[in-house]
């Protein structure tokens, strides 16, 4: 059978995710259909007060019970998934390669993610002493909170001279200075000036920049680039303790969660059995876990 180029227009990845999640729920058939009120019909299939809401919850910033003008034109967009469903289906387009591989990948995130969301609603929330905490540890993002204007290079040749810019960054050498070097050793490198505040820069550049004072220059350096930073000019907008409190705690919640997870499957890549074959063999080697029988 010949696979139609526009099977991605007709069923969205929203869609299919959708599809998944009735593999998923389908084994509860009829005692969750029943306790789940329809509101709409298409054809003999029923659009459930769950499925709305469901996808309601995805959207950024929107939660379940909002206003019925966007209730509605949810609703029609789940109709017309609906519709799209059923002409795929006659066209037998749901048992092309294409689309059961889609499926299955959304199914798999599907259930990884419940697995994931399981395990991050067992963790306690931050308390208020951890969140004050924070505050106090870091007064760069609130109680000596700047607003940067930032001039930065951004040099991306691997052989970037970094030893020299960082001798002439304590020597406080100009930004012309810096230009003219660069050029010099011909090294490739794009400039940009933004302005920034304290929580939107990385906190691995961050706690340079709060050393520095308006002119000053740093040279930071991570695993894709050499940065050359200056100050331009800053002001202090600092935050206080209670307006901070629930985004820290937010923050802290969700740094909770990510560092837990990464351990969580970390644990589970010793105790399982991985090997990688084909093309990947080569390069990286088997991981024998406690599932292993093999001597």
């Amino acid at each position: 059978m010949t696979t139609s180029c526009s099977l991605a227009k007709m069923l969205s990845l929203s869609t299919l995710l959708l599809v998944a999640m009735h593999v998923l729920t389908g084994c509860g058939g009829e005692e969750t259909k029943s306790a789940t009120r329809v509101v709409a019909k298409v054809g003999s299939e029923d659009i459930t007060v769950r499925m709305l809401d469901a996808v309601l919850s995805k959207k950024q910033g929107v939660l379940a019970g909002s206003a019925d003008g966007l209730r509605r034109q949810v609703l029609d967009e789940l109709i017309d998934q609906q519709l799209a469903i059923e002409q795929a289906t006659k066209q037998k387009l749901d048992r092309s390669p294409e689309v059961v591989l889609a499926i299955e990948l959304a199914q798999r995130d599907v259930v990884a993610q419940a697995y994931r969301d399981q395990m991050v609603r067992i963790l306690p929330d931050p308390t208020d002493a951890e969140a004050r905490k924070y505050y106090v540890e870091h007064p760069e993002l609130f109680s000596n909170r700047r607003i940067y204007k930032l001039e930065e290079a951004v040099i991306t040749s691997p052989d970037a001279p970094v030893a020299k810019l960082r001798e002439m960054a304590a020597a406080r050498r100009s930004a012309e200075d810096f230009r003219v070097f660069l050029a010099k050793q011909n090294a490739r490198f794009v400039t940009s000036t933004d302005t920034l505040a304290a929580e939107q820069i990385s906190m691995d550049v961050l706690p340079v920049l709060h050393t520095l004072k308006d002119g000053e220059i740093a040279v930071v350096e991570d695993s894709q680039a050499v940065r050359v930073l200056r100050v331009i000019s800053s002001r202090q907008e600092p935050l206080d303790q209670r307006a901070a409190l629930p985004g820290i705690r937010s923050f802290l919640a969700h740094q909770r969660a990510t560092d837990m997870l990464k351990r969580d499957i970390s644990q589970l890549r010793d105790a399982a059995k991985i090997e990688y074959l084909g093309e990947f063999a080569a390069t990286s080697s088997p991981n024998v876990g406690a599932g292993d029988k093999r001597p």
